[in-house]
């Protein structure tokens, strides 16, 4: 176990403290489990599931997309009160994080079997995403 040297700790209760280092990794191998059992499932090609996945991420990644321009940034944010954010390969549960912004700030272009997709996709993710959050 190692003790935790910041000054923030003198806050913390005692069984808090002390946390075992394995578990800076825990986070991680949580996040590689189910994003690559997922994938297993999100892969296989010409499912239900997988074509309705492919076209939510197509519509949510031309969103992404046309976020990332300038003037459709500052209607974004003037609306919204904050840009979207991205999915990123290095950031757990940035998929859970962008799909929410999205299910919550945009309406267009997305259809209803799109929303159905994403609140379902956020109600199996919401768990480990928290987890990943505490972790």
């Amino acid at each position: 176990m190692s003790d935790v040297t910041t000054e923030e700790s003198a806050a913390l209760p005692p069984s808090i403290q002390q946390v075992p280092s394995h578990l800076r990794c825990c986070a991680h191998k949580l996040s590689l489990y189910c994003t690559s059992d997922s994938n297993k499932l999100l892969n296989i090609p010409n499912t239900r599931l997988s074509i309705i996945h492919n076209q939510m991420l197509q519509k949510c990644t031309t969103i992404w997309n046309a976020a990332n321009r300038p003037k459709f940034a500052e209607i974004i944010q003037s609306i919204i009160g904050h840009t979207l954010s991205r999915p990123g390969v290095t950031r757990w549960n940035s998929v859970y994080d962008s799909l929410k912004q999205i299910a919550l700030n945009i309406k267009n272009p997305l259809l209803e079997v799109d929303f159905l997709y994403i609140d379902e996709y956020l109600k199996r993710s919401k768990p480990i995403a928290e987890v990943l959050d505490i972790l």
